[in-house]
């Protein structure tokens, strides 16, 4: 029994912290809350950029990333300067995910006048990504 209390204890922290981390996250403000195809249109008819993060409830990964880099200001400011982003779960719109060929979550993709322009996959700490997207919106 005392051989195996410090593994089991080791295992407890262990499962404790993984859950801790990949526990939910409310969704980052820079998302539109509104459905897909209007964040869409609206982003067309401003001529603005319109970022999509798929993602996905089972996703750490994605939930990581939300948490981080989403909710980081300089990130969320460089989003809204640019243009619209919204937030799409895969398995509630797998159509977009089949026509965006999202192989994995969390994927990032950026579009200009309905056309992709950008995509990184996995995740990015919040620096990271905004040099990626601005290195993405300012390239014609």
């Amino acid at each position: 029994m005392k051989r195996i209390l410090p593994g089991l204890v080791i295992v407890l922290l262990l499962v404790g912290w993984g859950m801790w981390r990949n526990r939910a996250v409310p969704t980052p403000a820079v998302f539109d809350p509104r459905p897909l195809a209007q964040v869409q249109a609206d982003a067309e008819a401003r001529g603005a950029v319109l970022l999509v993060k798929a993602t996905a409830s089972w996703c750490g990964p994605c939930r990581v990333m939300d948490r981080e880099t989403f909710a980081a200001e300089p990130v969320a400011a460089a989003i809204r300067a640019a243009g619209l982003a919204a937030h799409v779960d895969i398995d509630q719109y797998p159509e977009a995910a089949r026509a965006w060929g999202v192989q994995g979550v969390p994927t990032t993709i950026v579009f200009r006048g309905g056309k992709e322009i950008g995509r990184v996959e996995g995740f990015l700490p919040p620096d990271a990504f905004r040099a990626w997207f601005e290195g993405v919106v300012a390239a014609k």
